[in-house]
């Protein structure tokens, strides 16, 4: 647990807002700029739009008195499952950019943008099932060790739905967006 002077707040705020800085940079570019809409950028704005809301989370956590965070269950039940949420759907589209990727380079002459609508459905459900998965079986709640809204710790040393939902499968994208690329 980190020392009570320890106060992870102010770099969770300064991260949210460079992170939403960056992601509505992305998407007004998206919007505004007509030759950039061509496959895959609708992956990457819609990513963006799901690391935005991600980055807004951690944004209102500074404005919300740790007391109420830490106290209320209701407040960590819809901000961890909104965090969660977003950020299983940002991982599945950086999952979809590596398939649409692949599929590029396997074959060139391939249409990966006909498949887009199927992707977003795809996407939303898997992170959706998954969140209320975690919801109904388990709980979210304030992590004092990291200082914000999360998956509950768990009585085992490694907590299964953290591994599950989140470390193992970051893990195998970034291990296969390497192999990819």
């Amino acid at each position: 647990a980190p020392h009570l002077c320890d106060n992870l707040h102010i770099f969770y705020l300064i991260g949210s807002i460079l992170t939403m800085a960056g992601c509505m940079f992305v998407v007004i570019t998206y919007i505004y700029n007509e030759k950039l809409r061509q496959h895959p950028s609708v992956i990457v704005a819609s990513r963006c739009i799901f690391d935005f809301l991600f980055g807004l989370c951690f944004f209102a956590q500074k404005f919300i008195p740790v007391e109420s965070l830490a106290c209320n269950p209701k407040h960590c039940d819809i901000l961890g499952g909104i965090i969660l949420f977003c950020f299983l759907c940002s991982q599945g589209y950086f999952a979809a950019s590596i398939r649409d990727l692949y599929t590029s380079l396997k074959n060139p002459f391939s249409q990966p943008h006909k498949d887009v609508n199927k992707v977003h459905i795809f996407v939303i459900l898997i992170s959706l099932c998954i969140t209320l998965f975690v919801s109904f079986y388990y709980s979210f709640g304030y992590r004092v060790d990291l200082q914000y809204c999360a998956i509950q710790t768990s009585e085992w040393d490694i907590n299964p739905y953290n591994l599950t939902f989140i470390y193992i499968p970051i893990s195998g994208l970034i291990l296969i967006s390497i192999s990819v690329n």
